[in-house]
Order: C-alpha cells, then structure tokens, then sequence
C-alpha cells in the first residue's frame, strides 16, 4: 500500500501563517526622537527595526524637525528651519508597507506626492492629501508599492517627494508606516523535501523485495 504525499510532507514542512501589521509611529514623544531626526536613528516593534540615513535638512543641519504630528518634510532650502528634505530608510527584515498617516498644511500643491527607491523598485506616486486650515489631522492611506514587490531587508530605500523649492514654508509631516513581514523562504521545505526523497526511496525498496 503506498503512503500519501501529503505524510510525508507534513513531516518537514511549517505551515505559514498570517503575519501581523507592525505600526512605526514618527514623532517627538517616542524617545529616540526627542532631538530630531538623526541618522542612525532606529526604532524596532514586533523584532522589525527601522533605522534612518541620509538625512537631508532645509539649512544643512545635523538633524530634522519632528513635531507631536510627525516628521515635518518640506521642498525649500532655507537655513532658517530644520525641516527634512529626504532620508532612507532600511528595515532589518523583509517587509510590505502596507498604509501611512499623512498631513500636510493649506500650500502643498495639489497632485503632491512622495517615492521611496531602491535597488529592486521603485513605489507609485504616495499622496501627499491637501488638508485645509490643519496641521495637527493626518489621514491613514494605502501605500502604493510600484513595482517594488517587497522592501528587501537591509537595504536601503530613499524617502523624495515632488514638492516644489519655491520659497513657500510647503509643509507635510509623515506621521506613521504600517508594515507587514514577508517570510523568507524556509529551509523547512528543503527539510521536508529531503525527508520525503528518503522516505520514497525506502518505499519503493520495500515494494520491490
């Protein structure tokens, strides 16, 4: 009588579940980011850790402006404010970034919006929302990933945006990521896989004595 497949299998190989949505929260009242944005700044929830680079200011500063609603990025060189331009981002395992809560102030033009770029990708054009007479309201919205099917881990991904250097104060504040682990492929199926090759082969022995 010959055994199922799916015994053997069951014998090497996991089961994958549902990975579980990990919230990155970007504002002054998280410790780490009591002086500004800095790089080398990380943050780590559920094992995941984000850690900042490359980060560039209005005034050429050692550190960008983050507020109670989050980091405050601008397109205006002016060495009077502290506002972040751009930076990178590397997460420490491969992930989905899944929603992110913006804001911006009245003068964000309309059709803003932000990219983030690496080696395998770039994401779609991110809406940077118009927000009238507010600073302090984000909304959580979809993240448009682009052609980047997931954001590989330690590598890094450079945060730009289309607004315009034009001398207007062109606010928005990135308050929030929302991510999702992406498995690796396990070496439980090699496992499983070498498992079943063994016991196939013991099988066809047996039958054919």
């Amino acid at each position: 009588m010959k055994t199922p497949l799916i015994t053997y299998l069951s014998l090497g190989i996991l089961t994958v579940s549902n990975a579980a949505t990990t919230a990155f929260v970007f504002d002054n009242s998280v410790g780490v980011f009591a002086d500004g944005l800095n790089n080398g700044d990380s943050l780590t929830e559920d094992g995941i850790t984000l850690t900042f680079s490359d980060v560039v200011t209005s005034n050429g500063s050692a550190f960008g402006e983050i507020e109670g609603v989050g980091i405050l990025l601008t397109g205006v060189l002016d060495p009077t404010y502290t506002d972040v331009i751009s930076f990178s981002i590397t997460f420490s395992q491969r992930v989905q970034i899944l929603t992110y809560d913006i804001g911006a102030r009245e003068d964000v033009p309309v059709s803003s919006s932000f990219n983030l770029t690496g080696s395998n990708g770039t994401s779609g054009n991110n809406v940077i929302p118009f927000i009238s007479g507010a600073t302090t309201t984000e909304l959580q919205l979809s993240f448009d990933k682009g052609t980047i099917p997931f954001f590989e881990a330690n590598q890094a991904y450079s945060f730009t945006h289309n607004l315009p250097n034009n001398g207007s104060d062109a606010l928005f504040n990135l308050e929030e990521l929302a991510v999702e682990a992406v498995p690796e492929p396990s070496s439980s199926l090699l496992i499983g896989l070498g498992s079943f090759a063994l016991m196939s082969r013991r099988t066809r022995r047996k039958l054919n004595s």
